[in-house]
C-alpha cells in the first residue's frame, strides 16, 4: 500500500494533487487544518493536510485531467475535518474520505464561554469538596502522604481506593524518610505495580481469535481497524474480519471499508451459529477480530444475545472496551453488568477527550483484569499503544 501527505491552502487544491497524483483508487485516511505562521497560532495562513493511501497494484498513472477519484462507501468518522472549504471539495464529486465533513460549527455565542466556566468552576469545588472530606480519612499522616491523597482524588480515583493506597504506602514506607516530590516516586511507582504487566494480542502465540465487547459509542470498530492495521501492515500477520455489528449499517461498512484498504476479508454475521462458520472459514487466520454490537449494560435481552455469539465464536480473549471519559458511576455499572457476558482483558479508549485518569486506576481494581491497549485519538493506523502501566501512573499523577 503506498501512504503520501499533500499539503494545500484549500481542500480543492489538496484534493486536486491527490487526484493527479495517486489515481481514482485512491482513498482519504485523514485530514486536519493547521496555521503556518502568525503569532501564537493567530493571523496565520490556514493550511490543509490530507493523507491519501492507495493499493499499489491496483494504482492507475495519474494524468491531467484524468478520472475523479473513485468516491468510497462513507463509514462512520476517523477523523472530524469539518469547515465551508471541505464541504465545498466534497460536494464537487473528488472524494469522500474515511473521515465525513460535518458542517461548519456555528459561531460562538457568550453564553458558550459562560457556560464552560460555570462547569470549571463546578469541577474545582467538587475537587475541594473531595479533598476536604478525604483529608478526615488521612489524619495523622505525615504531609507528603496527603499530598499523595490529594494527588489521587484530584484524578478521580474513589476515595476508599485512594485511602487505601496511602495506607499501604505509609506501613511499606513507615521507617523512611521522604519529601512530597520523593512520595510521588513511591506512588507512581505503586500504582504501576497494582496496574500490573499489560497482556496485549499474542499472535506468536499462535491463532488468536478475539472479540472486542462494550457499550455503544466507545469505539470498538475503530479499535478493531487500528489493530488489524498494525497485526497486517506492520507485524504481516494473516488477519481476518468479522461484524456482528448489523444494527448499524455504518458499522458494517465502516468495517468493510477498511478491510478494503488494509486488504484483510471481512465478514458479516447475523446469528451466533454464522459466527462460528465465519471463524472456521478463516481458520488459517494468525488473527481473527470480532466486532459486536454495542450493548447497553442495562438491557438484560442485548447482554444474553450478546454472550450467544461468544459462546458460539469461543474466542481467545474477549475484550472489554471502555471510553476513559465514561462517569465513574456508569462506568462501574458497565463493568458489573458486562461481567456475566465475561471477559478477558481491558482497553481504555478516548485517553484523548480528558484529564482525569482515575477511572483506569478505580476499574483495573475493581476488575481485576489486565489491561491490553488504551487509544488516544481517532486516526487510524495510528492512535493505539500498548497499555503501558508507567506512563498511565504518570498520567494519573498529572505529568
Amino acid at each position: 500500500m503506498k501512504v503520501r501527505q499533500f499539503r494545500a491552502r484549500t481542500m480543492q487544491e489538496a484534493l486536486a494533487r491527490v487526484k493527479a497524483e495517486m489515481g481514482r483508487e485512491a482513498v482519504l485516511l485523514y485530514t486536519r487544518r493547521f496555521r503556518v505562521g502568525g503569532l501564537f497560532g493567530l493571523f496565520g495562513q490556514e493550511m490543509v493536510e490530507v493523507t491519501a493511501a492507495v493499493d499499489e497494484g491496483r494504482a492507475e498513472t495519474a494524468v491531467a485531467g484524468g478520472p475523479t477519484i473513485k468516491r468510497a462507501v462513507e463509514p462512520a468518522p476517523l477523523v472530524m475535518a469539518g469547515g465551508a472549504a471541505s464541504a465545498r471539495a466534497e460536494a464537487a464529486g473528488t472524494v469522500t474520505p474515511l473521515a465525513p465533513r460535518i458542517a461548519a460549527p456555528r459561531a460562538p455565542s457568550p453564553a458558550d464561554g459562560l457556560e464552560t466556566q460555570l462547569e470549571t468552576v463546578k469541577e474545582m469545588v467538587s475537587q475541594v469538596i473531595r479533598r476536604l472530606d478525604g483529608n478526615d480519612l488521612v489524619d495523622g499522616y505525615p504531609e507528603c502522604l496527603k499530598q499523595m491523597f490529594n494527588a489521587l482524588v484530584a484524578a478521580e480515583t474513589e476515595t476508599d481506593l485512594a485511602k487505601e493506597i496511602v495506607a499501604r504506602i505509609a506501613d511499606l514506607t513507615k521507617r523512611a524518610e521522604f519529601d512530597n516530590e520523593g512520595a510521588i516516586r513511591i506512588l507512581g511507582t505503586y500504582l504501576e505495580r497494582m496496574f500490573g504487566r499489560a497482556e496485549p494480542i499474542d499472535a506468536a502465540a499462535g491463532r488468536r481469535v478475539c472479540a472486542l465487547i462494550g457499550p455503544t459509542g466507545v469505539g470498538k470498530t475503530t479499535t478493531i481497524a487500528k489493530l488489524a492495521a498494525n497485526f497486517a501492515l506492520i507485524e504481516k500477520r494473516k488477519v481476518a474480519l468479522i461484524t456482528a455489528d448489523t444494527y448499524r449499517i455504518a458499522a458494517v461498512e465502516q468495517l468493510k471499508t477498511y478491510g478494503d484498504i488494509i486488504g484483510v476479508p471481512v465478514e458479516v454475521v447475523f446469528t451466533p451459529k454464522e459466527l462460528k462458520t465465519a471463524v472456521e472459514i478463516h481458520r488459517d487466520a494468525d488473527v481473527i477480530l470480532i466486532d459486536t454490537a454495542g450493548r447497553s449494560h442495562r438491557n438484560e435481552m442485548q447482554l444474553s444475545e450478546l454472550k450467544a455469539f461468544l459462546d458460539a465464536g469461543t474466542p481467545s480473549e474477549t475484550y472489554l472496551v471502555i471510553a476513559v471519559n465514561t462517569s465513574l458511576r456508569d462506568a462501574r455499572e458497565i463493568l458489573r453488568c458486562y461481567e456475566k457476558v465475561g471477559f478477558d482483558r481491558l482497553i481504555f479508549t478516548k485517553l484523548d477527550e480528558t484529564s482525569h485518569f482515575g477511572l483506569m486506576l478505580n476499574l483495573t481494581a475493581q476488575a481485576r483484569k489486565p489491561m491490553s491497549y488504551f487509544t488516544t485519538g481517532q486516526n487510524v493506523p495510528d492512535d493505539i499503544e500498548v497499555a503501558n502501566p508507567r506512563r498511565i501512573a504518570r498520567l494519573i499523577l498529572g505529568d
